[in-house]
């Protein structure tokens, strides 16, 4: 998934976390630490549904989408400090 790709779907999540049940009293901070854990996956996950609308994404696959994001960005910084 391309950077900027990721970042306006992790923004629409978290869109979705803000008016969601117990998630609606927690910080922003609280809401992107929490995306990323169990606790936030279980409410977010209706708004990780498939583009054919029969499935969901997988926690699993959320959190190797972040681990490329983190690469690509170590990746970066080290082409701009050398």
């Amino acid at each position: 998934m391309h950077g900027e790709c990721f970042r306006d779907w992790e923004s629409k999540v978290l869109a979705y976390l803000r008016s969601s049940g117990r998630a609606r009293s927690w910080s922003e901070k609280q809401r992107v630490q929490n995306l990323w854990t169990k606790k936030g996956y279980d409410l977010a996950f209706k708004a990780c549904d498939c583009k054919c609308g029969r499935g969901h994404l997988r926690q699993v696959v959320v959190v190797a989408a972040v681990v490329v994001v983190v690469l690509v960005v170590v990746v970066v910084v080290l082409v701009v400090v050398f």
